[in-house]
């Protein structure tokens, strides 16, 4: 599945709601099994929840439902998706709810990846927050996201790849996937929209400037 109900942020609002929980919260008495002899009447329900395990499971159950069932509905024995909006907190979520999984961690040369962001943007990268306006708004975020999946990158099940290996890297990535058969970009057909980015996405001298010096730390 790829950018799905991108403006939902569907997977950024299900990781935050684990943003509260600690070591102190929430007081493991509020998350008390419930005693089927237990009179209701006579308790203080105000607190109660059902515990902190059966919230990862309903998660888990919510991700299989959206994704998992029409994938099989499909054929698909396994499923998966393709994110742009997404940092290293999402991506240790998703492997935390489903530890058996796959995470490839894909950068892009800045330059490159701004020409192809000028020609079709602009877009949201947090909705309804405005939409990302600038060389200088996406440089940070650029560098923000790489910084974050360079340190990631040491989690073996978590690989780092620069856009530009895909080709040279294709063996890594059926490795790394179990799948074998996962294509090199040379084998797959060039499909309507995917055109090369044209001369009106060129990145002229000034935004270079700009992009590189908000990109530099990364």
């Amino acid at each position: 599945w790829g950018e799905p109900h991108d403006r939902a942020q569907i997977i950024q609002g299900l990781c935050a709601q684990w943003l509260p929980f600690t070591a102190d919260w929430p007081n493991e008495s509020h998350q008390a099994p419930l005693d089927p002899a237990e009179e209701l009447t006579e308790s203080w329900l105000a607190n109660r929840s059902p515990s902190a395990t059966v919230l990862r499971q309903a998660h888990r159950l919510f991700f299989d439902r959206l994704f998992g069932e029409p994938a099989r509905q499909a054929g698909r024995s396994r499923w998966g998706l393709k994110e742009v909006r997404l940092d290293a907190s999402h991506a240790m979520y998703l492997r935390w709810l489903f530890p058996g999984s796959r995470i490839l961690l894909l950068v892009r040369n800045p330059f490159d990846a701004y020409a192809s962001y000028k020609q079709r943007g602009p877009w949201f990268f947090e909705w309804p927050k405005g939409p990302v306006q600038g060389v200088a708004a996406y440089g940070e975020i650029w560098s923000r996201l790489a910084t974050q999946f360079h340190e990631l990158s040491s989690n073996s099940q978590c690989m780092l790849l620069r856009y530009e290996d895909l080709e040279e890297s294709v063996y890594s990535l059926r490795e790394h996937t179990g799948l074998s058969t996962v294509a090199a970009p040379s084998d797959l057909s060039v499909l309507s929209g995917q055109a090369k980015i044209t001369q009106s996405g060129k990145v002229n001298v000034l935004e270079r400037t700009r992009l590189t010096a908000a990109t530099r730390n990364a």
